[in-house]
């Protein structure tokens, strides 16, 4: 059903299901995305991203880990500060068209995230940055006293409890 699709993912994955999002959206295709503890900046240092060095040697994923998949994700050193997949938050990549009327063409999004990752504060902030421009189409959750990768993981706090909450969300969505 065309008026159901929904993308998801989690770490790098939650990425692509982001950009996918944003890329497609003049075209109406995707209704709703879930990203679940979302990579927002590939290599990049701001100061909402205090958490890759707060969690840095956190359970699971580590500083070292991140910076070794960005490696393998992109092509050269010079596309982590180039390529549009590398910083979801750069204004150009917002709205790729320039078009801001897409706006109420923008999926609802749901963003979660674990209270110990380093990717918590970039998921934090691209929830904030979201919910400005597309208000109540977007929502968030943190899951305290968990880690990277709680998602489904049964014997993890929260991992079975995330997943119904986000089945239900989604039910909620398509009633």
């Amino acid at each position: 059903n065309s008026d159901k699709f929904v993308v998801m993912g989690d770490s790098a994955g939650a990425n692509l299901a982001a950009v996918t999002s944003t890329a497609l959206v003049h075209m109406n295709i995707i209704k709703a995305s879930v990203l679940i503890y979302p990579v927002i900046t590939h290599g990049y240092s701001h100061e909402f991203s205090y958490t890759k060095t707060l969690y840095a040697n956190a359970p699971i994923l580590t500083a070292q880990k991140m910076e070794w998949y960005t490696q393998r994700y992109f092509n050269t050193p010079e596309e982590i500060s180039t390529h549009p997949l590398a910083c979801l938050v750069c204004p150009e990549n917002l709205h790729p068209s320039g078009d801001e009327s897409s706006n109420n063409l923008f999926p609802r999004t749901h963003i979660l995230t674990a209270e110990v990752d380093p990717l918590r504060a970039e998921g934090e902030y691209y929830y904030q940055l979201l919910h400005n421009i597309h208000h109540d189409k977007i929502t968030y959750h943190q899951y305290n006293n968990t880690i990277h990768g709680f998602f489904g993981i049964p014997f993890l706090p929260h991992g079975i409890t995330a997943v119904n909450d986000v089945c239900t969300l989604l039910h909620q969505y398509f009633e």
